[in-house]
């Protein structure tokens, strides 16, 4: 059997890797499994070579050398079938290369072997857990119970295991057995209530709470828990009352204060709840991470956002003086300007992570892109071009870079960034396929028709959904006369994908003009003009020279003399009223 390297390749969890260093270290038994029966009948150069083979195989699978391990491993149990170690070294190999069915099967046989060594247990419920055979991990841990009735862990699990398959009964059976064992705890009270939340038992919950208040009076966070309990179940005033008593136990409380803040906002008492966040996002004993959450948490719930926003940004301005080094809060407040358009408030914010975090990528590529979304194409693009010599693998930097660099008539520039932005950089395909589209653009302003061709095929090729590269190319294709019928299967593309897009309507009734369908083009262009009113040019100018081909004079000249009044240029204009006569 081959196992790849590149299968290997799962983030195991911190217990699990600890059960596998305590079992290769001998914490429960010595891996050469010396008193293991049978072993003693071995000659001493076969027990020689078999400890050996266990000991290379593990030193391997250390060292991550997992073909070389697995061989090694092997040939232990070549040598002594019995090996339970070396079955198990061979199952974990498996495991990580997610061959589960076969770790099972090794796991189980370490198992069978050695029966009393608790961490093998624990590896195979694992791995049937991983591979969602919940009921086997099931069997597997009731059975670790049977033999290690003191493990207070295995009954934790156990009940856990139960929990997630909705055995709520079962649950509860193993907790009263661990309550037996070690007496009344929070562990298992606040689990036992969770389930009584769960199936609506709500007198069952209060309860198994009141034990422990009984039991510690003095304990601030189990009377949150019943106010919390009281809260959910609609007694408001009882909540209230309860956390009255957390904060005469303890009047800092923090989580209390966030959790009377969250009471006031379900029960639409937006200002009471202000109040409490505002002293807990003050409260030093509290920690940043904590009131970060909250804040992230409440300032994308738009329910409420909509009704303190105002609030919120204020919470947010308190992070930022109260964490003046934390540039997490610049970041989430960005994005929620960004969310909610306001791109001058995210500019500032993405100014000061960059101004303190210079290489931030994502403070960078954010800033480029709200710097574009503004037109701000001075500022954009002196911090373009620094920014895509150091981010040179970035689409972002490099596609708003090259837009500023257009509009700066800056084009062999914005030529060179786009191209290199997509030799090097990496991007999804439908970045890539703007970046091909603005290429094609650029080249077709040059005039060079032949790249800017190529370009929007790309363009068009990676990304068949980019409306606006299908709309673009089919225009200037109409614009040239040439190949018109692929003109018109891109452009009804374009508008079959956003058929309110007047600029798309226009493109398509022009392609139709050009083909003679003069019928089709007015149907599409009168579209457009409704959709816009006398606010674009090009849609008014069009609408007048298609009905010059229908013989319509009177009404082309009203829309040329439209025309006039939404350009400076009037040569064109002029040229087309003098072809019907109007000077």
């Amino acid at each position: 059997m081959y196992i790849s390297i590149d299968c290997c390749k799962r983030i195991i969890a911190f217990a699990y890797l600890l059960i596998m260093i305590i079992v290769s270290a001998g914490g429960c038994r010595p891996v050469q499994i010396a008193g293991r029966e049978d072993f003693h009948l071995l000659d001493e150069m076969r027990q020689i070579e078999y400890d050996y083979s266990l000991h290379e195989g593990i030193k391997n699978r250390l060292l991550g050398e997992y073909e070389r391990a697995y061989f090694f491993l092997r040939r232990s149990i070549e040598i002594f079938p019995y090996s339970d170690a070396a079955y198990f070294e061979i199952s974990y190999l498996l495991f990580l290369a997610e061959e589960l069915d076969e770790a099972a099967g090794y796991g189980l046989k370490a198992l069978e072997i050695d029966p009393q060594n608790k961490w093998y247990h624990y590896h195979l419920a694992g791995i049937y857990r991983e591979a969602g055979n919940y009921d086997a991990a099931i069997e597997v841990y009731r059975e670790a119970l049977r033999i290690f009735r003191e493990e207070e862990d295995i009954y934790f699990t156990l009940s856990a295991l139960y929990f997630n398959q909705n055995k709520y009964e079962k649950a509860i059976e193993i907790y009263d057995e661990v309550e037996e064992l070690i007496g009344l705890d929070e562990r298992i009270s606040l689990s036992r209530k969770k389930i009584y939340m769960e199936t609506g038992q709500y007198e069952l919950a209060h309860n198994e709470i009141s034990r422990l208040i009984q039991q510690f009076p003095e304990e601030p966070r189990y009377i949150g828990v019943l106010a919390e309990l009281y809260a959910e179940m609609g007694m408001y005033s009882e909540a209230l009352d309860s956390y009255k008593k957390v904060f005469m136990l303890d009047p800092e409380n923090g989580i209390a204060q966030l959790s009377v803040a969250e009471f006031y906002i379900s029960v639409g008492k937006f200002q009471d709840a202000v109040f409490y966040m505002v002293t807990a996002f003050r409260n030093p004993g509290l920690e940043y991470q904590e009131k970060l959450q909250v804040l992230s948490m409440l300032l994308y719930e738009r329910e409420i956002s909509m009704n303190i926003e105002k609030e919120l940004i204020g919470l947010g301005n308190l992070l930022i003086e109260e964490y003046p080094g934390r540039y997490e809060t610049h970041m989430l407040m960005s994005d929620y300007y960004l969310q909610t358009g306001n791109y001058e408030e995210a500019e500032k914010h993405l100014k000061e992570v960059y101004a303190d975090d210079p290489e931030n990528p994502l403070a960078a590529e954010q800033l480029i892109a709200v710097l574009g979304y503004q037109e701000k194409y001075e500022e954009l693009t002196e911090v373009g071009v620094h920014l895509a010599k150091q981010f040179p693998g970035s689409g972002i930097i490099s596609y708003f870079t090259g837009l500023a660099l257009y509009n700066k008539d800056r084009k062999k520039e914005a030529v060179e960034i786009l191209k290199r932005a997509v030799d090097v950089g990496s991007m999804d395909n439908m970045l890539k396929s703007h970046i091909y589209s603005y290429l094609g653009d650029i080249f077709n302003s040059l005039e060079d028709f032949d790249s800017s061709d190529r370009y929007f095929e790309l363009s068009i090729s990676t990304d068949y959904t980019n409306h606006v590269a299908l709309n673009n190319y089919a225009y200037y294709l109409a614009l040239r006369g040439e190949h018109l019928e692929i003109a018109l299967e891109y452009s009804s593309l374009a508008v079959a994908g956003e058929p309110e897009n007047p600029a798309f309507l226009d493109t398509y009734a022009w392609v139709l003009y050009n083909l003679g369908k003069y019928e089709k083009a007015l149907e599409f262009i009168r579209k457009a003009y409704k959709l816009t009113g006398s606010e674009r040019y090009e849609i008014v100018k069009h609408y007048g020279q298609i009905l010059i081909k229908l013989e319509k004079y009177g009404e082309a000249v009203e829309y040329f003399r439209e025309a006039r009044e939404l350009t400076d240029d009037y040569e064109e204009i002029d040229l087309l009223l003098r072809s019907v006569g109007v000077e």
